[in-house]
Parts: structure tokens; sequence; C-alpha cells
């Protein structure tokens, strides 16, 4: 059974110009045969005064055979040419696949990506993973890194790791060191951040030093290291050495530690708010997909753009949807939908109960900003109302802790 379909179909070098059968009358067999001399034309399975079904009814005598599709196409011309009625019917073959899927669209879409991603295989980076990185966001890193074209899509025999860690490194203050590692289609980037001044003069400073953060009255020490300079209930102003961390006495001489600990002191803190009696407010009235573009690895390109807008004020929002993505993994490629929010603006007014009622509520939030970790001792608010609106002022004596380490080096400057 298989030879005899593969005899039927023949080799697999005809598959790219397929096989079709072309019908004709019976009566126009000899000036087919005449047709199919002077051209030359290959053809098989010549069958003659065939008997089948009419489709308008009945049975007619055809003659039939089998060419090529390009055959084909050359032989309706001339036959056209001569007047002789031929019909053709696509049997197989690489034209009739074609032909038969043609307008499936999603298909060929398909088979493009899926041949690109083929082609492109291990060439190219398809993630850039990010680790080590604590206070500097992900995302500032893998942006910083594609400036230097480390990114998904890039042609990782492109990629000179050795001078794109210079250039972030050099580029960025937040970076100490980084390593790139490329492992198959993923770039692992590891990160180490630049340590704040005060950690790196920690690690080699001979001694620390407390100081006054703020204004206020000492309280009370709670120490465990260093001696404490000024008195309790004296006053320091901002910046003044609270707690030494040279040590002398005449037993042991001079001693370099590190002061730690807590300083107490009463201290004032204000907060206002105002609450105007008249404002505007933002109406959403519709949503509106504005721009949408195409991308591929490193390749991107914008389908269509709609500029302008319809309303007095707009914001713009971003939403990518990709082909795959999970938690691991990404595959670089789909679509980003660039959406209008469309709003109107409007002015009101408040009445002032209205903006009484919300400037208490403000100024109870930022006093709870203001006084975290701290004891409020005494506080008072007062009100003050104009035609513009409502301001509230807090004024608080708080205690609290007001050391501020800061470190030294003997000898230093």
């Amino acid at each position: 059974m298989k030879d005899k379909k593969r005899q039927e179909r023949g080799s697999i070098t005809e598959l790219i110009p397929g096989r079709c059968r072309i019908t004709v009358s019976a009566d126009n067999t000899l000036e087919v045969l005449n047709v199919l001399l002077g051209t030359g034309a290959v053809y098989r399975e010549f069958e003659d005064s065939v008997t089948v079904d009419d489709p308008e009814g009945g049975s007619r005598s055809v003659t039939r055979f089998v060419v090529s599709h390009y055959t084909a196409k050359l032989l309706s011309e001339l036959f056209e040419k001569r007047g002789i009625e031929a019909s053709s019917e696509s049997l197989w073959g690489l034209p009739h696949v074609l032909n038969r899927y043609k307008m499936r669209i999603g298909l060929w879409i398909g088979l493009a990506a899926a041949l690109a991603i083929i082609v492109l295989g291990n060439s190219v980076l398809w993630e850039v993973q990010i680790t080590g990185n604590e206070s500097v966001p992900s995302e500032k890193i893998v942006s910083l890194l594609a400036q230097y074209g480390v990114c998904p899509g890039a042609r990782k025999k492109d990629i000179d790791i050795d001078t794109v860690r210079s250039d972030v490194e050099r580029e960025s203050s937040d970076i100490a060191w980084l390593s790139i590692n490329v492992s198959g289609t993923v770039a692992f980037v590891q990160v180490r951040e630049e340590h704040s001044p005060q950690e790196q003069t920690d690690a080699d400073c001979d001694g620390v030093n407390l100081v006054a953060s703020r204004d206020g009255v000492v309280t009370g020490y709670v120490l465990s290291g260093g001696r404490p300079v000024p008195q309790i209930g004296a006053t320091v102003k901002r910046g003044e050495l609270l707690v030494t961390g040279i040590i002398e006495n005449e037993r042991m001489g001079l001693r370099i530690v590190r002061a730690a600990g807590e300083v107490m002191a009463r201290t004032t803190h204000t907060v206002s708010v105002t609450v105007p009696l008249v404002y505007e407010e933002s109406i959403p009235e519709k949503r509106k997909i504005v721009g949408i573009s195409l991308f591929f690895f490193g390749y991107e390109q914008k389908l269509f753009k709609n500029y302008g807008n319809e309303g007095s004020f707009c914001d713009t929002i971003n939403s990518v949807w990709y082909v795959y993505k999970d938690d691991r993994h990404t595959v670089p490629a789909g679509l980003v939908f660039e959406t209008e929010m469309i709003s109107e603006k409007t002015e009101k007014n408040r009445t002032e109960e209205e903006a009484r009622a919300l400037a208490r509520l403000e100024l109870s939030r930022k006093i709870a900003a203001e006084t975290a970790g701290m004891t409020v001792l005494r506080s008072a608010v007062t009100e003050s109302a104009t035609e513009n609106g409502i301001t509230l002022i807090c004024e608080m004596d708080c205690n609290e802790n007001i050391a501020l380490p800061v470190p030294f080096v003997l000898g230093g400057e």
C-alpha cells in the first residue's frame, strides 16, 4: 500500500511543482494531443473517453491527464486561445498546500515566528536576570545594561562582557561591581551595590562619635559605648557633639572607641496642612487605545499610532502582552498597547466644614508619619480660615533619640 501511494505521488523531488489534473471534453482529444506534442509538456495518467457525471445532470465523456501546476497554468492559457474548455483540479504538492491555506493569516504568522525563533535559536539573548541587588531596582539595572547592548534580542557574539561591565560600573554610582555570565539564551547578572559613605567609612574608621540630628534639650542617655559630653538638661544644636569616641583617663590613657546608643532629647516639631475651598477634579470619560507596537526580541515595529486626544486632560498608560511569560522565563515577543485615559477637569467647591474635616484627616496622617518612634509630650493645634481655605498648624513637644553616628579617622581632617 505504501509503495502504491508513493508511486501515485511520485518522488520527493515532485513535491515543489506538485500535480494538477486537467479535464477536457472527449471531442477535443485530438486537438489537446497536438498541443501537448507541440509544447513538449510532460504529462501522465492520460485517460481518453472517460465517462463522468455532469454537474448539470446526466453524464459526459471526457479526456483527462495529470501535469505539474506550472504546466497546467501554461496549458490553460493555450486551451483558452484555441477555444477549448478545460478545468483543472489541484491534487497535491507545495502549490496545492499554499493555495489551500493562503487565507489563514494566523497560520502564516505563527509559522514565520516559529521559523524566526528556530533560526535565531541560541544566537541571541532571550532574558536578562538580575541578582544581588537590594536597594537598586532591577528595572534600573536592566535599562542601564540595555544602553550598552545587553538586552533581549541582542546577538551574543556582539556583546563584549568586559567593556559592558566597566561601562556600567563607571556610569552608575550605585553599583560597585557586577559580573555577567551568558549561559544559553540567558544573561545572568550579579550585582554588588555601592555602600553609603557612612557604611564605607564605618568599616575603615578609627572611632565613632554621636552628634545631634536636630535641636533639643537632652533628657537622658542609654549608651553602650563612648563618653557623654553635654549634661542632662543642656540645650544642644543640630550637629553638636553628644557622645565622643575619644576617652582619656589617668589609668588607661587615651582610648578610641565607637560610641553607640541613644541620646534622648525634648524636641519641637511643627506640622501644617492647608485644604482649599475651590479645587479641580478629574473625571474619567473614556479609555482609548492610541497605539500598538509589535516587538520581537530586539526589534520593535509600530503598527499604528493615533496622535492627539479629545479631552482637556489625558494620562497615557503602556501595557505589554507577551507571547509567553511565567515566574522564571519570558519570551521577548509580543505587543505593546498605548492607552489614553481621557478625563475632563472640572472646578468644584467645598464647604468650610468639609475642608476642615479633610484637613484634620490629613493632619493626623502627617503627625503619625512625623512622630513615628517618638513620644509626644504636648501638642497644640491652631486653625485659620481664609477665603482660600482652611489651614491647621500643630506644634508638638516630643521625646526622641537625636543621636546620629559619625565615624572619624584619628589624625584625619
